[in-house]
């Protein structure tokens, strides 16, 4: 299978999409694509369908008449030039053996172009050239036949937009359309038609990942099948209610998820047994009608899934909440489609700027901190960056920022004009953003026997009555936790002065580099970035102290949104 990180997927000429090739620099575990109404997100998931299924396009889908084609860059594997150059044949213009002229070509990109209308793929370029003339024109159309098999395994599971569950009529076989027709007669077919194993994935898996999603809002205690006539439902039952719940009369919201579901656990079981065996998952705007606790819930079952299976989602959006869940995953891109009333473009978010574009698309409201079901209060960027960084390290990544938690900023000495204290009417009150308040401090403290302020010892009893967490730093600063030999490994450089917790990280980093310090205080953030790059999980636990603050704090995290593990 190959490494679709390494694939570059681009459209051209195709509906809003203009001459200009547009779409996936790669390919990653998890792709959400961002953007408003009629940006062109569709005709992006659209892409990569046909890539993989080659469907024909309708005339009426070119963009201003242009043929639309694609654009594929990938690496060449040593099957495809053995191929196209034959291990045992020689002469022609290479002269000597084919295959040791072409080997060197071995992991090289090459980039092709699949046209709409035809099974023709175009051999554009390779890189580097290939240094004998006319070779592109020999060989290139066997190169080309190679190219296009990288989507050849794979099958594609769309949930669309509009979708819906209804009652159906007992059909053989097991078939799942994007709109959700068929979704009832699959679950009939697994309880009564199917093989054995199929029963349990309806039974324990559906059950099991719905119940996961569902946690904290309903439990239900199975699936059944029922017919009126020649009609088949699902009903779903549920703790201390006698009658099941007749999905025809649920929410769309819960028929989205068991749509999501029966896609992400029932169709393999039956697709597999076809002989295909890897997954592209397209999701359009799964959010809708759902609660942000929800979506966070089935957002996070579905990481799980993509980590646990090898799988890859194209995920459509207009859900802030899902950036937050995605902003800093490793394994995810957010892409940005706009329209600007000519052709369609794809951003990648890589930088600040383009993900304020995305918050303006979405018209954000900065209520929206409302969602989260705990804040940790921090003094500034930085600090929210080393406690991501701590959190994630301690929980395996199991508790993340914009799922379990907010970081919100307080600012410095505008503590001294925060409450938590709820009788307290004169200041600004955090437990009015969030009851499950964390608040981490710097101690500011130079010397072993110093104190903390009366704001800091105020704050520290206001948040601790509500049963907060109220982390104060050991030393001075947050920064203080850094191990010397990660600083001075930084730096390469190293000193005999020690690097304490109550020693001035300004001055420290003066003395160890010319001038480091006074850059340092200046870019705090950035420099944070890069440091915890180097900050491994054996520093945190080789520093008992900071430690115990971030289990604590992980502690009430778990507590607070009730984490367990999805099943999947």
């Amino acid at each position: 299978m190959m490494d679709l990180r390494k694939v570059s997927l681009k459209v051209k000429n195709y509906k809003s999409f203009g001459n200009d090739p547009q779409g996936f620099e790669t390919i990653l575990p998890v792709n959400l694509i961002i953007g408003k109404n009629n940006a062109g997100k569709s005709a992006l998931l659209d892409a990569v369908d046909f890539a993989v299924a080659k469907q024909n396009i309708l005339q009426n889908l070119y963009n201003k008449g242009n043929t639309p084609e694609l654009l594929i860059t990938k690496p060449l594997s040593e099957g495809e030039i053995q191929r196209a150059f034959p291990a045992g044949t020689s002469g022609g213009q290479i002269g000597g053996n084919y295959f040791e002229y072409g080997k060197n070509w071995i992991d090289k990109p090459v980039t092709y172009l699949s046209s709409f209308t035809s099974d023709h793929t175009t051999l554009v370029s390779v890189d580097p050239p290939f240094t004998i003339g006319g070779i592109t024109s020999e060989f290139g159309p066997k190169l080309a036949s190679e190219l296009d098999r990288i989507f050849a395994d794979y099958v594609i599971r769309r949930v669309a937009a509009d979708r819906d569950i209804r009652p159906e009529k007992a059909v053989d076989g097991c078939n799942l359309s994007s709109d959700g027709t068929g979704a009832t007669n699959v679950v009939r077919f697994c309880l009564q038609d199917a093989d054995a194993n199929a029963g349990p994935l309806i039974k324990k898996g559906l059950l099991t990942a719905l119940n996961y999603v569902f946690e904290g809002e309903t439990e239900f205690t199975d699936i059944v099948i029922m017919t009126r006539g020649d009609m088949w439902e699902i009903y779903l039952m549920e703790a201390h209610k006698e009658d099941g719940i007749p999905i025809s009369n649920s929410g769309s919201g819960l028929k989205t998820i068991i749509l999501v579901l029966l896609q992400l656990l029932v169709m393999p079981h039956f697709i597999q047994a076809r002989g295909s065996e890897y997954f592209l998952y397209q999701f359009e705007e799964i959010e809708n009608n759902l609660h942000p606790g929800l979506v966070r819930n089935l957002i996070s079952f579905i990481r799980a899934y993509a980590k646990e299976n090898g799988s890859t989602f194209f995920i459509t959006t207009h859900s802030s909440v899902m950036i937050d869940l995605f902003d800093k995953d490793p394994d995810a891109q957010i892409l940005h489609v706009t329209h600007d009333k000519v052709v369609s473009r794809v951003n990648p978010t890589k930088y600040y700027l383009d993900k304020k574009g995305i918050i303006e698309d979405l018209d954000v409201r900065s209520s929206d901190i409302l969602q989260s079901n705990a804040v940790v209060w921090v003094e500034g960027p930085s600090d929210r960056t080393y406690i991501n960084h701590w959190i994630s390290l301690y929980s395996n990544g199991d508790i993340r920022e914009g799922e379990h938690y907010q970081c919100v900023y307080y600012g410095g000495k505008l503590l001294a004009r925060v409450s938590a204290d709820p009788d307290n009417s004169d200041e600004a009150n955090i437990l009015k953003v969030n009851t499950n308040a964390i608040l981490v401090m710097d101690s500011d403290i130079v010397l072993p026997e110093g104190t903390i302020n009366k704001t800091k010892a105020r704050m520290s009893k206001e948040v601790e009555a509500v049963n907060g967490v109220v982390w104060t730093t050991d030393g001075k600063e947050i920064e203080n936790y850094l191990p010397k030999e990660l600083l001075e490994g930084f730096y390469g450089k190293t000193t005999s002065r020690s690097f304490t917790k109550h020693t001035k990280i300004q001055s420290f980093l003066n003395n160890l580099s010319n001038e480091a310090g006074n850059i340092f205080v200046q870019k705090k953030q950035l420099y944070a970035e890069r440091f915890i790059e180097l900050y491994t999980k054996e520093m945190l636990e080789a520093d008992e102290e900071l430690t115990a603050h971030i289990a604590e704090i992980c502690k009430a995290l778990t507590k607070w949104n009730g984490i367990k593990k999805p099943e999947v």
